[in-house]
């Protein structure tokens, strides 16, 4: 625990985040597919419910995060894969910096490329919904953080251990839903509480902040290990 107050932590995962992120501003090869597979899904379920004002606050939550969940995994699938072209993996791990600052960078990169393209699809959702999001923006961009912080920890650790098996794409999927079916119902919960009656449901809201803390322990802890036997 105690490497990660050193400032090589702190300064290798700054420069990890800040590489992806240039990577994708050139390349967008993952904010690109993220919104159209987002925007895909949103008018999907608008034409294929066609919910009143009731209904939407009913069940907006489900089908919100069920578009975030598939479009967040687009970026988390590429997390890890993009650097083992040149063997650039064996050379971050050469670095000197503690493997959990390649995991904290990484996992930083990915958070804020799902909160960008959560940013352009929720107001999106309200016009396809003709749902009011401004009366409950405050609480709801809280809501947004938690979750796709939830998402991206558990995504980007699973993204390391699936890098080298067979059919990587469909093994992230795999891994990834069943943990995260806990993070979801709470999220379900507490979107739909929020869009329905504006309130906070705070068991829900609690139970994101334990799922964030704790997921996010475990793979700072145990990415050193994953990462030896890549």
């Amino acid at each position: 625990m105690s490497a990660f107050w050193q400032g090589a932590f702190w300064q290798g995962s700054v420069a990890i985040a800040r590489k992806d992120m240039l990577a994708e501003l050139r390349s967008k090869e993952i904010f690109n597919p993220m919104l159209f597979f987002g925007l895909l899904v949103i008018v999907l379920f608008s034409f294929s419910f066609e919910p009143s004002a009731e209904e939407t606050r009913r069940i907006g939550g489900g089908l919100l995060w069920m578009a975030f969940l598939f479009s967040g995994m687009l970026a988390m699938n590429q997390s890890f894969p993009r650097e083992t072209i040149d063997r650039t993996l064996h050379g971050l791990r050469l670095a000197p910096i503690p493997p959990a600052a390649l995991f904290a960078g990484k996992f930083a990169a990915n958070l804020v490329f799902v909160l960008l393209a959560e940013l352009v699809l929720s107001p999106l959702f309200a016009i396809f919904f003709n749902f009011p999001l401004l009366p409950v923006a405050g609480w709801f961009a809280l809501i947004l953080l938690l979750g796709s912080w939830g998402l991206v920890v558990t995504g980007t650790f699973f993204s390391v251990l699936t890098l080298h098996t067979r059919m990587r794409e469909l093994m992230l999927p795999l891994l990834l839903l069943p943990i995260a079916i806990p993070l979801m119902v709470a999220l379900v919960g507490v979107t739909s509480e929020l869009f329905e009656r504006q309130t906070l449901a705070i068991l829900w809201f609690r139970l994101l902040i334990g799922y964030d803390v704790i997921f996010t322990t475990l793979a700072l802890l145990l990415f050193g290990f994953v990462i030896e036997d890549t």
